[in-house]
């Protein structure tokens, strides 16, 4: 079980990957280790939400990223700058990547943030499990972090990579519509036994749970990472 620290870091960059998401890459503290995929306290002011850590644990930085809101701590997330500071207590969470056991990863919009974690590790820790992400938005442009998990398909072994949108412009020319059986089937496909890893808003987590149904996916094969008060994709 690893330590918790509570400290306050400097932010080191802004990323924004796409419009009306902000991302901040932050010092790691001394002594904070973690698992990909875990999650800290992002302490704002007096408020504090749970962030999923967006960066692999072999970076000597932390990632942390979420979509506009008005609610005023995303207001103040998106107003945070290189120079500035936030307070962070870490690391928490059970949404931890096996690594010996093949996997399909199940993003819907910002949801891709602890899957982007565990995508990290397994290019810089040189895994090989066989993994596939499934990575659900709205729209082409809300694609975050497009370039790097697609740089990641090319050069990690054994990792697929499948896009859906549910409205599409008119130079997109991969799968439309919305995350069901027949796409999770595929990306299934050669990782027999796989576990599923599922993250996104509640209703699109729903979604892929009753998706799972016809596939005779054991509950227990399934775990899930909920990001509440956003839409589904």
């Amino acid at each position: 079980m690893t330590d918790t620290v509570d400290a306050v870091v400097e932010v080191r960059a802004a990323l924004d990957p796409i419009p009306n998401v902000h991302a901040i890459r932050v010092d790691r503290p001394p002594g904070f280790e973690f698992r990909a995929s875990q999650a800290v306290r992002l302490v704002l002011g007096n408020e504090a939400r749970p962030f999923s850590i967006a960066s692999g644990p072999e970076r000597p930085y932390l990632d942390f990223a979420t979509r506009r809101s008005d609610s005023e701590f995303k207001r103040a997330f998106f107003a945070l700058a290189p120079g500035d500071s936030v307070r962070i207590v870490g690391p928490r969470g059970r949404f931890l990547l096996e690594e010996d056991r093949p996997a399909v990863l199940v993003a819907g919009g910002i949801g891709i943030t602890p899957l982007r974690s565990m995508l990290q590790h397994a290019a810089d820790a040189r895994l090989g499990t066989p993994l596939t992400l499934v990575y659900a938005n709205r729209e082409p442009s809300e694609i975050a972090f497009r370039a790097e998990v697609e740089a990641w398909a090319n050069e990690v072994p054994d990792l697929r990579v499948l896009h859906i949108v549910s409205q599409p412009d008119l130079g997109w020319k991969g799968r439309v519509g919305r995350v069901d059986t027949d796409l999770l089937a595929a990306g299934l496909a050669g990782r027999d036994g796989a576990l599923f890893y599922v993250s996104g808003p509640p209703a699109f987590v729903q979604r892929v749970l009753e998706a799972t149904v016809p596939l005779a996916i054991e509950r227990g094969r399934i775990r899930i990472e909920l990001f509440r008060n956003y839409e589904e994709p």
